[in-house]
């Protein structure tokens, strides 16, 4: 019985950049999507897949920031292919770790569709540009059937007609729901694809081989020859490294479950645990060395890839990438979510706030975790202002569990004011064995939380003597709560302005201080800048201006048309009034006598006599000279 394998595409790729190319799910596992297994119709008979994310992990940062990446169905030299994702989505941004997810939608993914997905990396959202594509690091959950064609070559051109599918069993011929299929040929001493074509059944697909001469196999839907591991180690590459420990990492796509792989260094075979993690190749001497890395599969198919090294210089610091995934379980059965990597840090981001209160300091925990006995763990964090940050463990060995990790900050106050949000990589170690160093990696992101207090500039006109009171707003701009707020002028103005305090003030509140300016009376005539400076416990002070004009005194300043004015105006309408209404009231009732006349002027007298007094209060501020 065939099984079914993926249309391969290798060609063209620079296996430096991109590594440990997964589906994964929000937790961190690695997903593979459902397909028929086993086929009895060709059809979608699975459930549909979830939203997973695309993980890409790249040696140098460059490789990922702002690519545009997309998720597709078959490939080959410059052949078709069919988008799964509502994408193509670009990287934005890339984190410390230099490995990024990509928030992808694979529902439309259903179970009869042809190849094991891959993953397209281009400069442009069309993918047209410089694009590369690659594999998924570990395809799972295949079906299996057959199909009956014609095939020719003519040259370097292949013909092939596919003429019908059969079932399973080999036994009986099948009319496929979905008749579209996926046609190419892959070199059988390179797994790579030559090109591919998407036709229908009784239809011609015209294949290329280009320059390629040797033999091939040709994939309909996936299904086709029997290929073993592929491997490529990335590092370390043939050249010359600096003394110290080495990367060691690799990739290894399975066409079957991988039933275990090692290295042998210098004739010396080292087990690895993990068939999908990174490593570090520790206590290397300095000279020329070798290195072959082999996967051996549930087929007991074995793929190699070998690699000759020296060592002299200085130690470099190791490159990123967290562990990969335990080996897959076996067919024929839908695989379930494959276990967690085996030695990662849980969760791989770490969230930590700073807010500039005493102490000014902020941590926030993780667990390490491994499925396996490691020892002499250690744990470090780079990137900027890393001498600020320091890592805790509970043990410095684990076997088949977790311990515990924190992961603390400690700005000075005159660093975090400059600081909004810092990124760095957390890195552990831990020893395997004599040779091998096993490596986890996570980002640590901080945001320094602080007040930001914002006001405005004024300008008034005032006459010596005078005073009034200014509304000064003042607003707090920041993400956290301002405190202890004082507002000073120079030691030169503060007869004129004085001091002021506000207890606090909320993010994103605005707070009316309420300052009384007193002009001194013996003030020059002039221009007076006059800065008024606002501080707090968690930000920086800062400087506004209040610019005043004193103007010299007039002879004779008249009073605004106010209130004050109305008071001092009704008394005396009153006091005009009121004797004529006495009058005219006692002589239509011929009731006139002297002592009412008498007694209406004594209120007129009262009233003209207050409204003078109200009169004096308001000139005496107005006309000062008169006074």
């Amino acid at each position: 019985m065939k099984r079914l394998f993926v249309l391969l595409l290798l060609l063209c790729l620079t296996f430096a950049q991109y590594y440990q190319v997964y589906l994964v799910l929000e937790n961190g596992s690695i997903y593979s999507p459902v397909y028929d297994d086993p086929s009895f119709s060709y059809a979608d008979n699975s459930m549909e897949n979830p939203n997973v994310y695309i993980r890409i992990c790249a040696l140098d940062a460059a490789d990922l920031q702002n690519k545009w990446v997309a998720l597709a169905y078959a490939d080959g030299t410059n052949g078709d292919y069919i988008e799964i994702d509502n994408g193509p989505v670009q990287i934005t941004s890339v984190p410390p770790s230099l490995c990024v997810n990509l928030d992808v939608d694979i529902s439309s993914f259903k179970a009869w569709y042809p190849s094991i997905p891959f993953v397209i990396i281009a400069d442009n959202k069309a993918l047209t540009s410089s694009p590369t594509r690659w594999k998924l690091s570990q395809s799972r959950g295949w079906f299996i059937g057959n199909y009956t064609m014609n095939a020719t070559r003519v040259g370097n051109t292949v013909y092939v007609n596919v003429t019908g599918a059969v079932d399973d069993s080999f036994a009986a011929y099948i009319i496929p729901v979905v008749d579209y299929l996926v046609v190419g040929t892959v070199q059988n001493d390179g797994l790579t694809t030559t090109d591919t074509q998407i036709v229908r059944f009784n239809q011609t697909a015209t294949l290329s081989l280009g320059a390629y001469t040797g033999n091939y196999t040709i994939m309909i839907n996936g299904i086709g020859g029997v290929f073993p591991p592929y491997v490529r180690i990335i590092s370390p590459e043939p050249k010359e490294y600096p003394a110290g420990d080495i990367p060691f990492i690799f990739t290894i796509i399975e066409f079957e479950p991988i039933d275990s792989c090692w290295y042998i260094l210098d004739s010396q075979r080292h087990d690895l645990p993990d068939c999908h993690a990174s490593y570090i190749l520790s206590g290397l001497s300095v000279g020329s060395h070798s290195l072959c890395l082999y996967a051996n599969d549930t087929s007991n198919m074995v793929g190699s890839d070998c690699v000759t090294f020296s060592i002299s210089g200085y130690v470099p610091p190791p490159p990123p990438g967290p562990a990969g995934p335990l080996k897959p379980l076996p067919k024929p059965q839908p695989p379930p979510i494959p276990p967690a990597p085996t030695f990662k840090i849980v969760p791989e981001e770490l969230f930590i706030q700073l807010e500039l209160v005493y102490p000014y300091e902020a941590s926030d925990g993780f667990s390490l975790c491994a499925d396996y006995a490691v020892s002499d763990i250690t744990c470090e964090i780079s990137g900027p202002y890393s001498e600020y940050y320091s890592v805790q463990l509970s043990s410095d060995s684990v076997n088949n569990s977790c311990i515990n990790g924190t992961v603390s900050v400690s700005f000075p106050v005159e660093l975090a004011l400059d600081i909004d949000t810092n990124e760095n990589l957390l890195t552990c170690y831990a020893k395997y064995d004599g040779a091998t160093t096993l490596i986890a990696k996570g980002n640590v992101y901080t945001r320094v939380l602080k007040a930001e207090l914002e006001s405005i500039n004024e300008t008034l006109s005032l006459y010596p003597g005078q005073e009034i009171n200014l509304t000064l707003p003042i607003t707090n701009t920041g993400n956290a709560t301002a405190t202890n707020i004082t507002v000073e002028t120079s030691p030169k103005y503060e007869e004129w302005i004085g001091g002021y305090s506000v207890e606090k003030i909320l993010p994103k509140e605005t707070y009316s201080l309420s300052i009384r300016i007193e002009i001194p009376k013996d003030a020059e005539p002039g221009r007076y800048r006059i800065p008024i400076t606002i501080m707090a416990e968690n930000t920086r002070a800062k400087t506004y201006y209040l610019d005043i004009i004193v103007k010299p005194m007039p002879e004779f300043l008249l009073c605004r048309f106010d209130f004050s004015l109305l008071v001092t105006i009704w008394p005396l309408i009153l006091a005009m009034l009121q004797p004529l209404v006495v009058f005219e009231y006692y002589r239509g009732e011929k009731k006139w006598k002297e002592k009412s006349l008498t007694l209406s002027l004594l209120i007129a007298l009262l009233l003209l006599l207050l409204w003078l007094l109200l009169f004096y209060l308001l000139a005496s501020k107005c006309l000062p000279p008169l006074f």
